[in-house]
């Protein structure tokens, strides 16, 4: 159902902010009992002048680390996030949150589930993100 809504959504937004790209997987492969299927599909409404990265942080850890060799490391996803433009990005059960870089600066944004699952899954994410350009 929240993929239906997602999609909808999308296709209400004006012209000019639709997404015309590949939608963004940030899929975590490596939690236990993460599903490789992408669940959740959630819009992130990118509203600054810059690009943004998003890193995503394993269902059941509380923090993650920017070190690569570290075992809470971020994973990052496999594409930036155009500037003024709304993406699709693809979630599953073993993301526990995102962080959003907004690239050219150190401001970061935290993104979080809606509902926290038993354990490493994740029940729930909203249907949209927005990046406020005042925000950060």
């Amino acid at each position: 159902m929240q993929s239906i809504t997602s999609f909808l959504a999308l296709a209400l937004l004006p012209a000019a902010t639709r997404a015309v790209a590949t939608p963004v997987s940030c899929l975590w492969h490596h939690a236990p009992g993460a599903s490789n299927l992408a669940p959740f599909h959630v819009l992130v409404d990118n509203q600054h002048t810059n690009t943004v990265k998003l890193r995503v942080c394993p269902a059941g850890l509380t923090r993650c680390s920017g070190a690569p060799n570290e075992t809470n490391s971020y994973i990052d996803c496999n594409a930036t996030l155009p500037a003024a433009a709304t993406s699709v990005i693809l979630l599953n059960s073993g993301a526990g949150y995102i962080v959003a870089v907004l690239n050219g600066t150190a401001a970061t944004t935290q993104l979080n589930p809606v509902n926290q699952g038993a354990g490493a899954s994740c029940l729930e994410w909203p249907a949209e993100f927005i990046l406020k350009a005042g925000d950060a």
